[in-house]
């Protein structure tokens, strides 16, 4: 169980990161599409324009983590915000935090993933951020956060505004959920699945090369 938890581990900091993931749109860690919705030359910043220029950001990496959270926490401050607009942006302050702390470091209690729920339970951004700290530790949540958005069906297609992530890398997080608690014949159709999507993402091999290491 030690073995299995720490190789779990391991992929979910590799997943973060973006290693083997590439540059450009593949792997997790290209977070962002391109900006849209912006405006310059003194024409009015709408909260959507200023959360998907904070997203941008964030996808560009540690030395503009600041003046994301600023962007963030105006966002969440304003009385003109809907509660979808600041669920957006609690869930970009959740994944800075991810990717700061990496997510075995990660109160799930605490992250702004989860206050972004309280605000819109179906923020999908937020969802998949806490199944990944929830996929480090004993128990099964991150099945729930999962499922919740759909991914328990083979067929579900997932898409994100925010997060560049296919959606063969969603079945094979799925996978690898269903794995760590023991749902074999789920975990089973859910790589197979991915694979079947996109069988050449580097993603997606490293999640299956993992569960195959772990006697899967």
């Amino acid at each position: 169980m030690y073995i299995k938890r720490l190789l779990i581990i391991l992929l979910i900091a590799v997943m973060i990161s973006g290693c083997g993931g590439g540059s450009g749109s593949s792997g997790i860690n290209a977070l962002v599409p391109g900006v849209t919705g912006t405006t310059s030359g003194g024409s009015t910043v709408t909260i959507k324009s200023e959360n998907d220029t904070a997203w941008s950001l964030l996808r560009l990496g540690p030395s503009n983590f600041a003046a994301a959270k600023s962007s963030f926490n105006n966002i969440i401050s304003s009385s003109t915000s809907t509660n979808e607009e600041k669920a957006v942006a609690e869930a970009g302050l959740g994944w800075i935090s991810l990717k700061e702390n990496g997510a075995a470091s990660v109160d799930p209690n605490s992250s702004d993933l989860k206050k972004a729920l309280t605000y819109d339970s179906t923020n999908k951004e937020a969802l998949i951020g806490l199944s990944i700290i929830y996929l480090t530790r004993s128990g099964n949540e991150e099945i729930g956060y999962l499922e919740s958005i759909g991914l328990n069906s083979v067929d579900y297609v997932f898409t994100s505004d925010y997060l560049n992530i296919t959606n063969a890398q969603a079945h094979s997080l799925m996978a690898l959920a269903y794995y760590n608690n023991g749902q074999l014949s789920n975990a089973e159709a859910q790589i197979n699945k991915a694979k079947e999507l996109d069988g050449n993402d580097l993603t997606i091999q490293q999640i299956s090369d993992s569960l195959n290491s772990l006697g899967f």
